[in-house]
């Protein structure tokens, strides 16, 4: 079809003229394999690219979604390459490998590769995982908007991989504590944000839950208790939380899914957390029991 003609058009252009990001497997700068003076494709045009391989991944035209499998890997390589642009070429500073070509761009690209990771078929969605982990990781905190943020979290767990499709389910879950992690501690600074904060917790829990649920000899289980467990010891250190009773509710959440199925032994601040709320809990009836 004249759909795939172009598509193939653009695929084989990617493949020559952008350099990969890879060497031996392992994510590089692409600035070691190109330089400035090698640039064959500029940032618009790269950008360009970039935006015509969403349409083809959310099935823009006429609501094909055929190639929108096939797209992720040359849209990782577009972003990978503008990526490269931003930071190597057009901002040349001691930042380098931390900014984002385009906040709403990057936003799209994290939309699509999570999109494909929700897909049926198991190994593409585990790379289109992988490729969004991958994305979340090298990107700068304070270089994408509280919005930015709150939508990203909001989008992967508004829907998880299917529970049959167990190495995506496990690495969507992980990547959706890992980004928690990184970003919470920047996020609670604007009370702008708590709600939505509160509500996202809410749903990690019920993911966690489900997993829980799906039984315990399963990599799925164990892989839900490892991801809490280390969520909620990096939450409740001191560095971490510090007087935020706010933070201290949403460890709350957490800690109960681990609570109803006994998996609290791994918690390296349990003693001190459950402390915190026994005490907490006193406080709070004594308050009551004088207004009474």
């Amino acid at each position: 079809s004249g759909r795939q003609f172009i598509f193939n058009g653009i695929a084989s252009c990617i493949e020559d003229a952008l350099p990969t990001p890879y060497v031996d497997g392992k994510l590089t700068k692409t600035c070691d394999i190109a330089t400035a003076l090698t640039v064959t494709i500029t940032y618009e045009g790269a950008s360009m690219f970039a935006r015509l391989l969403l349409k083809f991944v959310f099935g823009s035209y006429n609501g094909d979604l055929s190639l929108s499998i096939s797209a992720i890997p040359c849209l990782e390589k577009v972003y990978w390459y503008l990526h490269f642009m931003t930071t190597e070429i057009v901002v040349d500073d001691d930042d380098g490998g931390k900014m984002i070509p385009d906040e709403d761009l990057w936003r799209s690209i994290c939309s699509a590769f999570y999109s494909i990771g929700l897909c049926d078929t198991p190994n593409s969605a585990v790379y289109a995982m992988d490729c969004l982990e991958r994305l979340v990781v090298s990107t700068d905190i304070a270089t994408v908007s509280d919005t930015g943020w709150l939508g990203l979290l909001e989008n992967i767990t508004s829907k998880q991989p299917r529970i049959s499709l167990e190495a995506a389910r496990i690495r969507a879950f992980h990547l959706l504590c890992r980004t928690l992690l990184s970003v919470l501690p920047y996020l609670v600074k604007r009370e702008d944000n708590c709600g939505a904060l509160t509500e996202i917790v809410g749903l990690v829990a019920g993911h966690a839950c489900e997993n829980l649920c799906h039984g315990r000899i399963s990599l799925l289980f164990e892989s839900t208790i490892e991801a809490l467990t280390n969520t909620i010891n990096v939450m409740t250190t001191k560095e971490f939380v510090g007087d935020s009773d706010f933070l201290n509710g949403l460890t709350e959440t957490l800690f109960k899914e681990l609570e109803k199925v006994g998996g609290v032994g791994g918690l390296t601040q349990m003693v001190a957390f459950t402390t915190k709320r026994v005490v907490g809990n006193e406080d709070r009836l004594a308050g009551i029991n004088h207004c009474l």
